[in-house]
């Protein structure tokens, strides 16, 4: 199709949205690729914000079954599909593919219990302010293309082989790929946000390879990058999942997006897991933590209990809040996130906090409240 065809047929596709005309939408939806689904219109809205705004659910729900279709592009006035949205209905539909997924393979709200994802130590916060530290400097020192090469090349390519036995099939991993290009191409760091949240088993491994070393992380790295040759103008190898961390907690372009505030996670923990969190005591965190700022969706998410084999039924639900002081330390992602209704906010790892209450409720969730430390 030539470049005048296929903008004649983007500008008839557009106008069927406004208008809620749904046969003249799914005649044309598959003569489209990805950057004319994606156009702006005016005021900067897609098809998509159009649709959404005049409540066609029907046409809505063609699109967002698209895979092409992006949910989390801004119009003019800094609003999503989903904000856009005329009414619950609509909204409801986002919530729909939002969904789409089980919660066993999806849910990042709440935790595996199989692996630590707090160190606790007296001097939590010097620990873990030597890790931002560490970290910082890859930023300071090498060009956001080769870190993010080596995240490539480094870290998602060799973990191809694990999500194909997760799921048996490279969907995912081509889902990520594609991301990971985004973000070289444009030599943005926004599209890893994407990789995180879209539903594929890769924030799990992440965060499980984060939370291997946890706190022991700088020390565990600087003794190997005494080797003679090492160079710190060059991207450290097999370090992907700490490269990724890094930019996510430290590159500028994120700033807008820091959180500071009560932040929300639902978890399912043993009766002796319980006991060990004390008021007083600091905790250090050893990986990404997905936290909502609401309340409600956290504490759902918590008495949820799962029935698979080697699941988290019997355990205690547990709601875990946070105050959030460092603005480094949360990471606002809501306008990217294909679960708009979360409002989930990303605390990073290697971030310290003290325990300032611990509550003990039956017929309910029980809660253990954080304070971040502070220098």
């Amino acid at each position: 199709m030539s470049a005048g065809a296929g903008d004649i047929n983007w500008k008839k596709f557009y106008t069927a949205c406004q208008n809620g005309d749904l046969n003249t939408v799914q005649l044309l939806l598959p003569t489209l690729n990805s950057d004319q689904l994606n156009k702006h219109g005016a005021n900067k809205s897609t098809a998509l914000h159009v649709a959404s705004c005049h409540g066609y659910s029907g046409i809505v729900e063609l699109l967002l079954q698209h895979p092409d279709i992006d949910h989390t592009l801004k119009d003019l006035e800094g609003r999503t599909p989903f904000k856009s949205a005329l009414d619950d209905q609509i909204k409801q539909l986002f919530l729909k593919v939002a969904k789409c997924g089980t919660e066993d393979d999806y849910n990042r709200f709440i935790a595996k219990v199989d692996i630590e994802w707090h160190d606790t130590y007296p001097n939590a916060y010097r620990i873990a302010k030597d890790n931002h530290d560490f970290m910082e400097k890859w930023l300071t020192k090498i060009p956001l293309k080769k870190l993010l090469t080596e995240i490539q090349v480094g870290y998602l390519d060799p973990m191809k082989a694990e999500l194909w036995e997760l799921m048996k099939s490279d969907d995912h991993y081509a889902d990520l790929a594609k991301y990971l290009r985004e973000a070289l191409d444009k030599n943005n760091p926004l599209p890893l946000i994407k990789m995180y949240t879209v539903e594929t088993n890769f924030y799990r491994i992440l965060n499980a390879d984060l939370a291997k070393l946890g706190s022991d992380f700088r020390f565990t790295k600087s003794n190997a990058f005494l080797d003679k040759n090492y160079r710190d103008d060059i991207p450290p190898k097999g370090q992907g999942q700490y490269l990724l961390a890094a930019i996510l907690i430290n590159h500028d372009i994120f700033q807008s997006h820091h959180f500071t505030g009560k932040a929300y996670r639902g978890m399912k923990i043993s009766s002796r897991q319980f006991s060990k969190y004390s008021i007083g005591s600091s905790i250090i965190t050893r990986s990404f933590h997905s936290t909502s700022k609401d309340y409600n969706t956290a504490r759902d998410f918590a008495k949820r209990v799962s029935s698979t084999p080697g699941g988290m039924a019997g355990r205690l639900q547990v709601l875990f809040i946070y105050h959030i002081k460092n603005p480094r330390t949360g990471l606002d992602i809501i306008e990217w996130s294909k679960h708009p209704d979360e409002e989930e906010i990303l605390i990073a790892p290697f971030s310290a906090f003290k325990i300032i209450g611990v509550k003990r409720n039956h017929g309910s969730p029980s809660e253990i409240e954080f304070e971040e430390c502070e220098a």
